[in-house]
């Protein structure tokens, strides 16, 4: 969780061009120095007619791999226009969402000090973890005007009323694990803004394709201009919306016929009273008439219906086992999830496959909120702490922190043999951490054991007591 609330970034009148005399235009500069000790860089794109008596619209994007180059490069590919600043991390991101958001920070104000910068046209966008990072940015930043996320999101629901305005765009894979956990966070967000909107593409993950991805980034946009009373040129969108078509018109050819209905139906939205909109309905028109489309849609139909139930099913029983702790429902869980791993394997029946991703990562997700909540709370059971967490590696049996926090718990219960036994599963799953085993929270009087450092001894072929 975010430990801090509404860190101002400051936009100075002034600028710094130290480094801008060494950048070069129209191409992404790809070690960019961050300004401090450090040796952090990253990934810069100036517009080809850049000047500094102008001010330009920029987009900073957060990749999770640190692959600044190739993020910026996909978003230049995809813009209408050769008019935004682009901004990307080099540096591979935590799995701490405190520290990726203390790096954004300097990041973009490194970028916010050197560069003239169009204060009303501040976007952030982000993958996976990049995508949690944009997102959370939004709670301890004032000064954003619009975000993408991309498979994974941020929301603190207690904090969310306090979040500055800013629209938010989502987009998510229809195979992704993390499919639900976006519906219902843009469920929560369309509450606070009727804008913000949430796009499904093809695939589990990763960065969607360039034309996609450019015309969800442009809608994006275009919602803030429009926001902000800002007349877009009848060129600009022009340029939008043939750039818009084309990729509305891959879709159908690609046989995605729901996710281009959906588009087809946006793109309505987008330019209705700026544009002509015969070619789109022409477009739609003939998408509907193809028997694919109609047979995808009464497919949709039923599957969603028997999803919705067995999410119901899911949950009810996630719910009942943990506030039970009940040791004996783990072999259902188990065979669940073995028949979720199976068929989302199965590329013999792509519907079924997609769904068991989805489903899957409904039962993680859903798993990790309840062990983050355990974890912040004082009035949950020891039983209930431990249950959770063998759960989980029922769910992943190489979840090594799990096991850690059953050892702890136990130990810090005096329940040796449990903490016994979940020590010989972590080892026997392949954890190598020797010097983690004799650090773990309440084992002061465990590890000295002759028991515990004979398993460690069986697995490692040492311990502290040989």
């Amino acid at each position: 969780m975010l430990k801090y609330l509404l860190v101002f970034l400051l936009f100075s009148s002034t600028f710094g061009l130290a480094q801008q005399t060494t950048l070069k235009k129209g191409i992404v500069n790809g070690e960019v120095s961050i300004g401090d000790s450090t040796d952090v860089t990253y990934s810069l794109y100036l517009p080809e007619t850049f000047e500094t008596s102008k001010v330009y619209p920029v987009i900073f994007v957060f990749d999770p791999k640190g692959e600044g180059t190739r993020a910026a490069h996909l978003f230049r590919s995809g813009m209408v226009q050769d008019e935004f600043i682009i901004a990307s991390n080099n540096q591979e991101l935590s799995d701490s969402l405190e520290v990726n958001i203390e790096y954004g920070i300097r990041f973009m104000n490194n970028v916010l000090r050197n560069f003239p910068i169009d204060s009303e046209n501040i976007y952030l966008a982000g993958l996976d973890k990049g995508a949690a990072v944009a997102s959370g940015l939004t709670f301890v930043i004032s000064n954003v005007t619009g975000v993408l996320a991309i498979n994974d999101i941020f929301l603190n629901l207690r904090l969310l009323n306090k979040r500055k305005e800013g629209i938010i765009l989502g987009m998510v894979g229809d195979a992704s694990p993390n499919y639900y956990k976006m519906r219902t966070g843009f469920n929560q967000l369309k509450k606070y803004n009727r804008d913000n909107l949430l796009y499904v593409y093809e695939d589990e993950g990763g960065w969607p394709r360039t034309d996609y991805l450019g015309s969800i980034f442009n809608r994006l946009f275009q919602l803030n201009l429009d926001n902000q009373d800002r007349e877009l040129s009848q060129d600009y969108i022009n340029a939008s919306f043939e750039a818009d078509y084309s990729t509305a018109d891959a879709l159908v050819k690609r046989q995605l016929p729901l996710i281009a209905d959906d588009f087809l139906d946006d793109l309505k939205d987008k330019y209705r009273r700026k544009h002509d909109l015969d070619s789109i309905r022409d477009l739609n028109r003939q998408l509907r008439r193809l028997r694919s489309f109609k047979n995808a849609r009464r497919a949709a139909s039923q599957s969603a219906e028997e999803e919705l139930f067995l999410l119901e099913d899911l949950d009810y029983f996630l719910i009942q086992d943990v506030s039970m702790a009940n040791y004996e429902n783990l072999g259902y869980w188990d065979d669940k999830i073995q028949q979720f791993e199976a068929a989302s394997q199965n590329n013999g029946n792509p519907q079924e496959q997609k769904v068991a991703k989805r489903v899957l990562g409904f039962i993680k997700n859903s798993l990790d909120d309840y062990e983050q909540s355990m974890a912040s709370s004082a009035n949950v059971g020891v039983d209930q702490q431990i249950f959770i967490n063998v759960l989980k590696t029922v769910y992943n049996p190489k979840d090594y922190d799990a096991y850690q926090r059953i050892i702890s718990i136990a130990a810090k219960e005096n329940d040796i043999n449990t903490a016994y036994f979940y020590l010989e599963e972590l080892l026997k799953n392949g954890f190598q951490d020797y010097n983690r085993l004799y650090n773990l929270p309440y084992t002061e009087s465990l590890k000295i054991t002759p028991t515990y450092n004979a398993i460690i001894d069986d697995y490692l072929n040492k311990s502290r007591d040989q």
